[in-house]
């Protein structure tokens, strides 16, 4: 696992990545919050495709749905940016997270509490691929990792910028 250019870590020279346990941990976390958010927002995809229910009403049970993975998977913090408004969630197609269509390209290890993890994801059905790189970081805190930002290298600012969780 090699950064990739616009990588906050990236140099020419070869790379070697050590990976300690903490940063497995970390990854794993990442993995299957990704899964989760995936099968949330297929979930009410298909619920919205099918259902001639008030979108509105759909809307605030993605919502409470959304609440409980955010209380499992992100830091407990306030959040500016979000996709729950009042009590309301957003969904679409394709998923944002996506473990099949994101693949983890590099990580490090900040120090024992924090761990950046950086991941290309890729379009599943833009021919030519249309990717993106992002960057993950993650809090350990009384022995429990927890999602904290997400961040997306934007090509044209030459940057990463933030993004919604």
């Amino acid at each position: 696992m090699h950064p990739t250019a616009g990588s906050p870590w990236h140099s020419d020279e070869p790379v070697t990545p050590i990976i300690c346990a903490e940063t497995e941990k970390a990854c794993a976390l990442l993995l299957e919050f990704m899964s989760t958010m995936k099968n949330w927002e297929n979930k009410f995809v298909e619920l919205h495709k099918h259902n001639s229910t008030d979108s509105s009403v759909l809307c605030s049970q993605a919502g409470v749905e959304l609440q409980a993975i955010y209380a499992k998977y992100l830091t407990k913090r306030d959040r500016k940016l979000g996709r729950i408004v009042d009590g309301t969630a957003s969904f679409g197609w394709p998923p944002e997270f996506d473990p099949e269509a994101e693949t983890i390209v590099a990580t490090q290890s900040v120090n024992k509490r924090k761990a950046i993890i950086e991941t290309l994801w890729t379009h599943p059905t833009i021919v030519p691929s249309y990717s993106v790189k992002h960057l993950f970081t993650l809090i350990c805190k009384h022995d429990e990792w927890r999602l904290d930002t997400k961040r997306a290298y934007h090509q044209a600012k030459g940057k990463w910028v933030t993004q919604v969780l």
